[in-house]
């Protein structure tokens, strides 16, 4: 596994040209063919279209984008897309990008009950058949298989032996994309106009329904753990909301009508957060630092703190590590100090969790000392092994 010392050592190497996609910003199809870009705001801004119809949309470890629908294309951050598989024998309403970096493809073949499993270039791997038409499909990482949702069915897919279990069977109309993360599967039901949860055991709970929702297709995660949902014919139109699953689950509006008509599905870019947890500490006392990454569960990860965030780190891709090159970015990326700065390695939880700590030296001279932390998650099919990385590191400032 690279340490970030060595990936700064590729320091962009002509690849500062790309526009990578940015924390918290997202991509919606429409059953037109269209692809919209989403930033956290809620800005809509038309991106590609590929053809005539757009369904299932995910990120692949790189952050291209590859859709499904009529065919099977990989889009790149700067726009433009490549063709993986031309044709496609049904509308292919999901896609999720497999742990290995395939393209798991659900909803097409002759009796449109199946889940297809292509390599980067194309080939078919593996063919799944199932009782029920598959609409919507999610990767669950600490079982090493996908959740799949049929017409009014959920199942779960082993990714090695192939075996298919019907983990629930309900009276709901599942023809959503749906996303999983710490072992909970969250699908989008347009009869009950909501979005439901289902565990590895089949449990299923219903996590919001109603109003402004009317028809809920696409479902996927942020880094925090809120949902999107991307809404075929909400109250004012094609809708875009955001819905929180914690305890009272609430719900914003981040976009209405507008440009895009006909929604399908919506894909969050993979990102991954630190936060300060509770106040500045003293001397003497210990901080800790919480890590979320959704869209990178049981993914290795390294974090490095430096006493400065000016200038940044740049990574291949055009991406910019929020920290500077200085001693101590040398210390904690190297581990040379693991008894002060603690857990700066290890491996995210299913739910894409971790926790950091340092210990700040009982020393009056530390008072008034800042340090900013930051990191990645690292994936062997992804560009320089880095997956996903931190957009905004955390603060810290040492009190008296």
């Amino acid at each position: 596994m690279r340490t970030l010392l060595a990936v700064t050592a590729l320091l962009v190497a002509g690849s500062l040209s790309a526009q990578p996609f940015r924390a918290g910003e997202a991509v919606v199809t429409d059953q037109n063919g269209s692809v919209y870009r989403v930033d956290a705001a809620g800005t809509v801004t038309s991106f590609v279209s590929v053809g005539t119809f757009a369904g299932g949309i995910d990120f692949d470890y790189d952050g291209n984008v590859i859709c499904s629908g009529a065919s099977l294309v990989r889009i790149f951050p700067i726009g433009g897309f490549s063709t993986i598989v031309s044709t496609l024998a049904a509308s292919a309403y999901a896609v999720e990008v497999g742990p290995q970096g395939n393209y798991w493809v659900a909803s097409l073949s002759g009796g449109a009950t199946g889940v297809v499993e292509y390599d980067r270039t194309g080939n078919t791997v593996r063919m799944f058949q199932f009782a029920q038409r598959p609409w919507g499909i999610g990767y669950d990482s600490q079982n090493d298989s996908f959740f799949v949702t049929g017409t009014s069915a959920m199942y779960k897919l082993d990714r090695v032996s192939g075996a298919i279990t019907t983990l629930a069977a309900t009276g709901g109309s599942f023809y959503q994309e749906g996303h999983a993360t710490g072992g909970i599967f969250y699908v989008g039901d347009d009869t009950l106009n909501g979005v439901l949860t289902c565990d590895r055991t089949g449990t299923v709970n219903t996590l919001w329904s109603g109003t402004p929702m009317a028809d809920p297709e696409g479902v996927d995660a942020y880094a925090n753990g809120d949902l999107l949902i991307a809404d075929d014919s909400g109250a004012g139109g094609d809708s875009l909301f955001v819905v929180t699953t914690g305890s009272t689950p609430q719900l914003t509006t981040l976009a209405v009508g507008g440009i895009f008509s006909d929604l399908n599905c919506c894909a969050v870019r993979p990102d991954i957060v630190i936060a300060r947890r509770g106040a500045n500490p003293r001397v003497g006392q210990t901080v800790t630092l919480d890590v979320t990454s959704t869209g990178a569960a049981g993914e290795q990860y390294i974090f490095a703190s430096s006493l400065s965030a000016n200038n940044g780190i740049i990574l291949p891709g055009g991406r910019l590590l929020p920290i500077d090159l200085d001693g101590l970015f040398g210390v904690t990326v190297n581990n040379s100090l693991p008894g002060i700065f603690m857990n700066y390695r290890g491996t995210l939880d299913d739910k894409g969790q971790a926790t950091l700590s340092v210990a700040i030296p009982n020393i009056n001279a530390f008072v008034g000392i800042s340090f900013y932390t930051a990191g990645i998650a690292t994936h062997p099919n992804a560009r320089a092994g880095i997956h996903v990385y931190c957009e905004r590191s955390a603060q810290v400032t040492v009190q008296p």
